[in-house]
């Protein structure tokens, strides 16, 4: 080191000065060079931000401002210091010219409470549907009761200057609509065994394997340092869940619900010993900080209550991650063991948890509530208010359900409530989770409106924002209606945001058993889900599901939320192939399985054909039950239909499912024969692009090319005539190997060809 190195690095340390940087909108100057001669390098710890060049990337609008680290590596000779700056990057403004208010007014009940919505869809002139915040002024967003009549207020929009007249009608009517009631109910997981030879089961097996290895003191490890415990033979995990990860504890919560789930479907005693072990474990912990003073009686989580107190003092992401999404993951872990493991202290570790939850926020007012449910990602909830709801139903007492509105949002219900898409630019898995919750809550209190919300949701996702595998969104966002094919790209369809939409299709489902709803939920079972898995027993999922040209799944182990989910997906193959009323047993998907159901006398043997794609074959006993329904997919055309051996001249259909009425045969064997339909899905914004689709599998061309491949119809009937003709779903296009997403593992592909005229 020369004699000056160290003067010179300290000189420069001294004047390197970047200006102003707590409103940073513009790029930065980075010198490499300092006044004294020192050589400079930069360093940042979110170069979506900024880059080490000093360009800067401002958040879009509505996630937030940014505060991002900025490190300069000043050096002279063998002498260096380094030297940190903290750089607020503003996000951009809100950029939108409005046309209308899409919700003028609304009805009311007389004499019972209800609140100005915090926010209101409305049309841009580019002809966008967006949800806004709404300011009314001179008027507190408190709870107003009226008699009956119609009354008129004058509002603005928080950010956008749009005066308007909005309407409330007040009516001592009551609603005239029939209230849906359930139908039937799904078979328990625990009666359902998957065949071995097909994807699912592997799949299940890969993360039974992986589950069996775990350490269950891995996931208790934060928890037992936050609470003064010894963190025994555990070991910190990494990722999201690493002991300085704002989100540590959710991969906890996905833990218990993967545990109890794989112990439902495998009946396998290493993970129900380690599910007992978990919940006496945390039942110790949640002990232990009701113990301290500083805590409050019921807290249960892998950090102090801090983040909670900042969320209700405004704090931001990333300054705060999520703390009512985290709690969340770990009610509803706790509820998955007291139903799969039947397992009674982890009900009341949870109804522990459901009391500090309803202490804390039954003190907060609407508004305080709404601010902290709108603010990107630090309010996001996950489906705490289903897990409440759950609570109600399984304990009968109300303060849980009505704790679960407490978490009701205006941004997203208010447009759902007037059956408007205005889901462009919410965050996807932020609020299905949200709409899962509402349409729970419906079954505990019977609110119409509830289920209303959830139903027209499902439809307008499924209809209008959904891939044609079944995942949904572009970098984690709901998008413009129908604009799909502008969307394509590596970050698709977070994996998270599938899964919840499959749980609510199946609670849907319960109330309507539609074959559209069975449709969609096999499509991305088969096409998302099954295709998210690392083919290892690594425990590693997609986080997103790419639809550009030449992209490759990145199957992640860093504790993200879809890995989190990940470990819940692969035993869950089983909850929905089979459902059942007084007298009807439902057979809703081709997956190869077992059911023995002995406290209502269903037993069932189905092979599913999922290679040649001919057909299935089952082996019923219902001696208790009239009739038997069995979906045809609609990616599946009708040869035959033979009952103990002898073709069937008819078939009666009913809503896409084959009935067969059981009179004195309670015992008997039933084949259908089918062959699979080839189709082009065609994006609707993109007509001249399509995804391939062959029986039921999306089909992927791989290849390493960042251009779309081009495919003509006949190259296309060609393809599905070979893959007929070898029996197989796999073979080759145009001289490029085709498979369907779920095989697909670390190879290049695109999802979406371009289509020659």
């Amino acid at each position: 080191m020369g004699v000056d190195d160290k003067q010179y690095v300290q000189l420069d340390f001294a004047s390197l000065n970047l200006g102003n940087l707590k409103t940073v909108t513009f790029n930065l100057e980075l010198p490499s060079r300092g006044k004294y001669g020192s050589n400079i390098s930069w360093k940042t710890n979110d170069n979506r931000f900024i880059e080490i060049t000093g360009r800067v990337h401002r958040p879009r609008h509505g996630i937030g401002n940014r505060t991002v680290k900025l490190t300069a590596i000043i050096k002279h000779g063998q002498f260096l210091l380094t030297k940190l700056f903290n750089i607020t990057i503003l996000q951009m403004p809100l950029s939108v010219k409005i046309s209308s208010v899409c919700l003028t007014s609304i009805k009311v009940k007389a004499n019972k409470q209800f609140y100005l919505p915090a926010w209101l869809p409305v049309k841009t002139d580019e002809n966008r549907l967006i949800s806004l915040a709404v300011s009314w002024p001179k008027i507190d967003l408190k709870g107003h009761t009226f008699q009956k009549g119609q009354y008129e207020f004058k509002g603005n929009f928080r950010e956008v200057d749009f005066p308007f007249k909005f309407c409330v009608n007040v009516t001592s009517e009551d609603s005239t609509e029939k209230l849906p009631q359930r139908k039937l109910w799904f078979e328990p997981l625990e009666n359902i065994s998957l065949k071995e030879g097909t994807i699912f089961y592997n799949l299940q097996q890969a993360r039974l394997k992986f589950l069996q290895q775990s350490n269950p003191d891995d996931y208790l490890y934060n928890f037992r340092q936050a609470a003064g415990l010894p963190v025994v033979s555990g070991h910190p995990l990494i990722g999201w869940d690493a002991p300085d990860s704002l989100l540590r504890g959710h991969t906890t919560g996905h833990y218990l619900s993967a545990l109890a789930l794989c112990y439902a479907a495998t009946h396998d005693s290493k993970i129900l010993k380690k599910a007992t072990y978990m919940i006496s474990s945390l039942t110790e912990i949640q002990n232990n900080f009701s113990k301290q003073l500083k805590f409050h009686e019921g807290y249960l989580g892998a950090y102090s209550e801090k983040q909670f107190d900042e969320l209700e003092a405004g704090a931001t992401y990333p300054n705060i991650w999520a703390p009512y999404y985290t709690l969340h993951k770990i009610l509803s872990g706790l509820i998955d063991i007291y139903h799969y493991c039947h397992n009674q202290p982890a009900l009341s570790v949870a109804c522990k948890i459901g009391d500090w939850v309803n202490e804390r926020l039954s003190k907060l007012s609407y508004k305080k509530r709404n601010h902290m449910w709108e603010t990107y990602i630090a309010g996001e909830f996950g489906g705490i208010n289903e897990s409440l709801a759950q609570l109600t139903e399984i304990t009968q007492q109300t303060k849980y359900v009505q704790t679960a509105k407490l978490f009701n949002h205006d941004r997203l219900m208010t447009p759902l409530a007037a059956s408007i898409d205005a889901l462009d630019g919410m965050h996807a898995n932020q609020h299905i989770p949200q709409v899962i919750g509402l349409l729970e809550i419906y079954k505990v209190t019977h609110e119409l409106p509830y289920f209303k919300m959830a139903d027209f949701f499902w439809q307008t996702v499924v209809q209008h924002h959904t891939y044609s595998f079944g995942g949904v969104g572009k970098s984690e966002l709901f998008q413009g209606r129908d604009e799909l094919g502008q969307r394509l790209g590596s970050d698709s369809a977070e994996t998270c945001a599938t899964y919840n939409m499959l749980k609510l299709t199946k609670k849907l489902f319960e109330f309507d058993p539609s074959a559209a709803k069975m449709a969609y939920y096999e499509n991305a079972t088969f096409n998302h889900i099954a295709a998210s898995s690392a083919q290892d027993s690594s425990g590693g999922s997609t986080y997103f599901m790419p639809t550009g040209y030449g992209e490759q799944k990145q199957f992640d182990v860093d504790n993200t939320c879809c890995h989190g989910t990940g470990l819940e997906n692969h035993f869950k193959y089983g909850e929905a192939i089979y459902a059942y009323d007084n007298r009807t047993v439902w057979v809703n998907l081709p997956i190869s399985s077992t059911v023995e159901d002995s406290n209502h006398h269903i037993y069932i043997d189905l092979d599913a054909d999922l290679k040649e794609l001919s057909g299935l074959k089952i082996t019923a006993f219902l001696p208790n039950q009239d009739c038997l329904k069995i979906r045809v997919p609609e990616w599946a055309k009708i040869t035959g239909v033979s009952y103990e051996g002898k073709k069937l001249s008819q078939v009666k259909m009913v809503d896409g499912y084959i009935q067969v009425n059981l009179t004195e045969i309670k015992k008997f064997k039933l084949e259908i024969f089918w062959t699979p339909i080839a189709k082009l899905e065609r994006l609707i914004d993109r007509p001249d692009s399509a995804s391939m689709k062959f029986g039921p599998y999306s089909l992927a061309v791989i290849t390493k090319l960042n251009n779309p491949v081009s495919v003509s119809q006949n190259n296309f009937l060609e393809f599905s005539r070979q893959c007929l003709k070898e029996n197989s779903e796999t073979a080759t296009l145009k001289g490029l190997s085709i498979m369907p997403l779920c095989q697909v593992n670390h190879e290049k592909y695109q999802l979406y060809v371009h289509l020659e005229k």
